[in-house]
């Protein structure tokens, strides 16, 4: 019953509008936010691209800087724990989200076994260039 619940839940999402919109602006923001970076790091003459990058970013994003998330991994793993713990209330049945076990199975399965291997394969530079070779 979760399954079809959550398959169901899945199927009203516009996927091509994120795909092709939402994914695709927030990808252009990152590589611009990286752009300027890079230029306000030549201009300052400075070597950090890191620090660079999310000073910029917390001027973008109104004081929101990601930072911590992207360089210490325990905090990232506390991210997507919240980020599943949104999803995972939004998208199963009030009954099982109320359910504390399940919900923080789900969650630690989604983030360990899901979410956290994704990252780190697509994260990797070389994953990255052997994608790019078998295009």
């Amino acid at each position: 019953k979760t399954i079809r619940h959550l398959a169901e839940r899945l199927r009203e999402i516009d996927w091509l509008d994120f795909c092709t919109g939402t994914l695709v602006d927030s990808f252009a923001t990152h590589v611009r936010l990286y752009r300027n970076a890079t230029e306000r790091m030549r201009v300052e003459q400075s070597t950090d691209i890191r620090a660079c990058f999310f000073d910029m970013e917390a001027e973008y994003e109104r004081g929101i800087c990601r930072d911590e998330v992207c360089m210490d991994k325990d905090k990232e793993k506390e991210f997507l724990r919240d980020i599943v713990e949104v999803l995972i209330y939004i998208l199963l049945p009030a009954n099982e989200f109320h359910c504390i076990p399940a919900r923080v199975l789900i969650r630690e399965v989604v983030v360990n076994l899901g979410l956290a291997p994704f990252i780190d394969m697509y994260t990797d530079p070389d994953a990255i260039n052997q994608l790019i070779i078998k295009m």
